[in-house]
């Protein structure tokens, strides 16, 4: 069975995204292990070395957490998958490791994680995962921030700049 899957910046549209600091690597060729237990205990990678280790979202543990512990037992990739309890689970989220992460990753669908885990359980089946990935060369992108003559010095107008700050990642201080 050969399948092809969808990449959009559309994310209820998307049957994967990318994983922000994923490192990169030709993943045409692998084994892939299920990562029991959410992968939040040491215990629960001791047998991912050399493979793409397959790892549902959730549990008592960060993704980026998961990613150390596959750094630290030797996974060859990281696969997350969305745990599709809720109908806003199914789709594939963008995430975020830590910059230190040396392991190529990808946020799979609910959807293609369940395929992923069902095929893994059978003794015959072979997965060759074909990822084209894209490097675009860094460009330069400028803001404008204005101040009135006579207006107030406490207020400034920034056009094309975001300033918002989240737990996921904090805009003020990454444009």
């Amino acid at each position: 069975m050969n399948k092809t899957y969808t990449y959009s910046t559309n994310l209820a549209r998307s049957d994967f995204t990318y994983v922000n600091y994923s490192a990169s690597i030709d993943l045409t060729k692998f084994n892939l292990i299920i990562v029991p237990n959410y992968g939040c205990d040491k215990l629960d990678w001791q047998n991912v070395a050399g493979r793409a280790a397959l790892v549902v979202v959730g549990g008592t543990c960060t993704n980026a957490e998961k990613s150390e512990l596959a750094n630290i037992y030797n996974a060859s990739a990281l696969l997350y998958y969305n745990h599709g309890l809720t109908t806003t689970s199914l789709a594939p989220v963008i995430v975020r490791l830590r910059q230190a992460n040396k392991l190529p990753a990808l946020f799979l669908s609910y959807a293609i994680g369940q395929e992923l885990v069902n095929a893994a359980n059978l003794s015959n089946v072979s997965i060759w995962l074909d990822v084209q990935r894209e490097n675009y060369s860094s460009f330069t992108i400028e803001n404008v921030c204005a101040d009135t003559i006579d207006g107030n010095i406490n207020e400034t107008i920034i056009v094309g700049g975001h300033s918002d700050s989240v737990p996921a990642g904090p805009g003020i201080n990454d444009n």
